[in-house]
């Protein structure tokens, strides 16, 4: 389970921008999954996907809720934790 919480919700509309945080809700609840790997040398490759359980949309007929897929590339810098995954 994850919570997120919404920071900012802004729009541009030609040269202007239009504060749109009136029109979500402030917090989105959901569930998340993923795979890590890491290799010998302390870089690694992960992937997740998050599933938004709530709707977000403070006003409407419609529900909208977030799906979001992240790939992540990384290097791991604990030296000991490198030796011990060998």
């Amino acid at each position: 389970p994850q919570i997120g919480l919404m920071v900012g919700a802004e729009e541009e509309i030609g040269s202007i921008d239009v504060d749109r945080k009136q029109d979500y809700e402030g917090v989105d609840v959901g569930l998340g999954i993923g795979l890590n790997y890491l290799s010998y040398s302390g870089f690694g490759v992960g992937g997740r996907y998050n599933h938004g359980l709530s709707n977000i949309r403070e006003q409407g007929t419609t529900d909208l809720k977030n799906r979001v897929f992240q790939i992540s590339l990384f290097y791991m810098f604990d030296n000991d934790h490198k030796a011990k995954s060998r």
